[in-house]
């Protein structure tokens, strides 16, 4: 008998900081034998947005307060190598702050005479000075990665507190932060509260949590303030007091999606008011106008093979069939969630409360499953997720059979990948080519998985 396979050991991950002087182009270097290098750690939490970690060791370590303005830079071609590096530029808010032991503050002169020891470094140091010194125009990567967004937001947040009696007892803490989203912990005289902004593509979701909780307050934590900006929303929300079901179980979900589908069955009649809350009318008659155009983009194909590629593309007409078909059963487009999986439910004294409606829109309500049966969180097996889909049709009876039912959610399955592609597409066309980098592949792995599910659904016909 042979011996079973050993597990391969996950990958190091190691974030370097670039931590730069309060007022001059200089930024901290450490010496590491008869060379530099920036300062580094490995990471507790294996998440680039996760950056309050960044800043949680630069004051524990260094004694010196920063938040993280943006990712750099990750290289992750080395995981077969068993390594995944990552630099962060950060923002340093103590001026008076100076070295001390190894660190030193560096400057372009001295960099000059400095032997960095890790590969790249020394190129990424000199773009960042390049930006700093104004020898290069800054590329373009979104309001709250340059200096001053977050003591405006910070600004904002008091004020919105203050207006409610409530005051703020520390700054705000960074604990997500990346292209499509900037996160605050807030600490307060009654509790934490919550800080998101995000970008022009999800401007929209304030309005959609704040009408969603004012009909199903049950379901939806009710924001305390919202703000709109160009380019940006803002929403402070009071602390959920409640348990993030990242690691969801089978009767959670199931839990989950029967207040789903209760929700969006009751908004059947309530469209208009929806789409005057912010969502987006993507319903299956416009994601079939789409499909052809989604399936020739290079920007949404790259990283598929080219026998994935040609596949896909000979698939367009049937997708648009499906679409066709999904719409013809008795079930009514009305609110989808868009993103819906446990890292956006909470449990709260024994109840499934559902957040994050960023992707909030008119679709067909059955796209929901996908995500929420099959994501980057507990991979259900068959069972379960039949228990799982199960629970979210059985309030549905009302609309069709459930034969037709398990028919039309069936479906639903390749065309809620399609969705997410799409989605995604949306998404990278919004960030400047500085930034989109941290969104790449996404949609290649909904539209690998559109092209699996449609062929398992024709195959099992």
């Amino acid at each position: 008998m042979s011996e079973p396979a050993l597990a391969e050991p996950p990958p190091i991950y190691t974030y370097h900081l670039i931590i730069p002087h309060a007022i001059e182009p200089r930024l901290l270097l450490q010496r590491s034998g008869d060379g530099w290098v920036l300062p580094s750690f490995e990471p507790e939490v294996k998440y680039g947005a996760r950056v309050g970690q960044n800043n949680a060791w630069v004051q524990e370590r260094l004694g010196l307060e920063c938040i993280t303005l943006y990712l750099a830079h990750l290289e992750d071609r080395l995981k077969e190598a068993g390594r995944v590096d990552a630099t962060y530029v950060l923002q340093n808010r103590q001026p008076g702050w100076s070295p001390s032991g190894d660190l030193q503050w560096v400057g372009r002169q001295e960099l000059a005479n400095r032997e960095l020891r890790v590969p790249g470094q020394r190129g990424m140091i000199e773009a960042w000075l390049d930006e700093v010194e104004a020898r290069v125009l800054p590329p373009t990567r979104g309001t709250w990665n340059a200096p001053g967004w977050y003591d405006e937001a910070t600004a904002w947040i008091g004020d919105q507190l203050q207006a409610h009696g409530i005051k703020m007892t520390a700054p705000p803490q960074q604990f997500k932060h990346w292209i499509i989203t900037s996160a605050l912990k807030v600490p307060t005289d009654q509790g934490d509260y919550y800080f998101k902004a995000v970008p022009a593509v999800f401007a929209q979701e304030p309005g959609i949590t704040a009408a969603l909780s004012d009909r199903y307050p049950e379901y939806v934590p009710a924001p305390l303030g919202m703000r709109s900006l160009p380019g940006e929303g803002w929403m402070l929300m009071p602390d959920f007091k409640g348990e993030v079901l990242e690691h969801i179980s089978v009767e959670q979900m199931s839990e989950a999606l029967r207040n789903l589908a209760r929700m969006q069955i009751d908004s059947i009649s309530r469209v208009e008011e929806l789409r005057d809350a912010g969502c987006a009318d993507r319903q299956l008659e416009r994601l079939a106008q789409e499909v052809k155009s989604l399936l020739y983009d290079p920007a949404v194909l790259e990283g598929l093979l080219p026998e994935e590629v040609e596949r896909l593309q000979g698939l367009g007409s049937r997708f648009q069939q499906m679409c066709a078909q999904l719409a013809s059963y008795g079930v009514p487009q009305t609110l989808l969630h868009g993103d819906f999986h446990g890292g956006n439910l909470l449990s709260r004294d024994g109840k499934v409360l559902i957040f994050d409606w960023t992707d909030g829109c008119i679709a067909h309500p059955f796209l929901d499953l996908i995500t929420a049966m099959d994501n980057h969180y507990p991979r259900f097996g068959e069972d379960e997720q039949a228990r799982m889909r199960d629970a979210y049709l059985a309030p549905w009876v009302g609309y069709e059979s459930p034969e037709r039912l398990l028919e039309a959610a069936r479906l639903a399955w390749p065309l809620g990948a399609l969705h997410q592609a799409l989605s995604y597409r949306g998404i990278m066309a919004t960030p400047s080519d500085a930034t989109r980098w941290e969104l790449k592949g996404a949609a290649g792995y909904y539209l690998k998985y559109a092209l699996d599910a449609a062929l398992r659904h024709d195959n099992a016909l």
